[in-house]
């Protein structure tokens, strides 16, 4: 029986050699701590895939920093809604909006450019240019 989820010619699955395939036991993540308590949180990251992105996260886990150790870093200065924004950019490509409202209220369009402003720092932090390039379009 045919699959009811037909894909478009944008999602279709591409080929890639074996050795280029990425790693998803358990070693391959680490957590990333944001916020300050009692708004903290923890996320756990696959190390390839946000390194890749972030040259701040590839010195934490590849230079001589504690963190690379403990397989912890901590971000306690950031808040935690923009860093899910990045790792939904990271990992989707995508960026997540409020504005379904149509025409969009002026609350609405100032939360939405506060958080890609917020983002586009965060990005600048994370030395991370897709990130803030992507932040940038969408202000655009």
């Amino acid at each position: 029986m045919a699959s009811p989820h037909k894909r478009s010619a944008e999602e279709s699955i591409s080929r890639t050699p074996k050795k280029s395939r990425r790693s998803f036991d358990v070693d391959s993540f680490f957590k990333v701590v944001v916020g300050r308590k009692p708004d903290q949180k923890t996320f756990l990251v696959h190390e390839e895939i946000i390194c890749e992105r972030s040259e701040f996260f590839r010195r934490a886990m590849n230079g001589n920093w504690a963190e690379s150790t403990d397989r912890i870093v901590k971000l306690p200065e950031d808040r935690v809604e923009i860093f899910e924004t990045y790792l939904n950019l990271i990992y989707t490509g995508k960026i997540p909006t409020e504005l379904h409202a149509v025409p969009p209220t002026l609350d609405q369009m100032l939360s939405e450019y506060e958080c890609l402003f917020r983002l586009y720092i965060l990005a600048e932090k994370l030395q991370d240019i897709d990130a803030k390039n992507a932040a940038i379009e969408s202000v655009l």
